[in-house]
């Protein structure tokens, strides 16, 4: 894994951390009500997307567990087919498969020892 491999990893780290921040205390149909917080979860889950779209060969060979693939299909989903948003499916995102991507990520990032900027 590379260092640009960290930043990215970075990144998709401190999105999720902000969805985290964003939905903390909030149940679906707030979730579903709120416009602002929608917005904002929404570019968080796209710059995921985009930073798992731009991790290298190597790191999704080596970490074949992180689910990348879900992630950038999720960005497309948001940036190409918002008439396609279904807000049950984006909550879900975020109670079930994020807490889990969050894990993936660190055990990643933990393994980068050196390469780390």
């Amino acid at each position: 894994m590379n260092r640009t491999d960290f930043v990215y990893l970075a990144d998709m780290l401190g999105m999720i951390d902000k969805i985290e921040q964003f939905v903390s205390g909030v149940d679906f149909e707030s979730f579903a009500e709120d416009e602002r917080t929608q917005f904002a979860v929404f570019h968080a889950l796209e710059v995921i997307g985009e930073a798992a779209n731009k991790l290298s060969k190597e790191f999704a060979e080596k970490n074949p567990s992180v689910s990348v693939r879900e992630a950038v299909e999720l960005r497309n989903i948001l940036i190409h087919g918002y008439d396609l948003i279904r807000l049950e499916v984006v909550w879900k995102t975020i109670e079930e498969n994020l807490p889990e991507l969050k894990q993936q990520l660190l055990v990643s990032q933990s393994h980068l020892g050196s390469v780390a900027p």
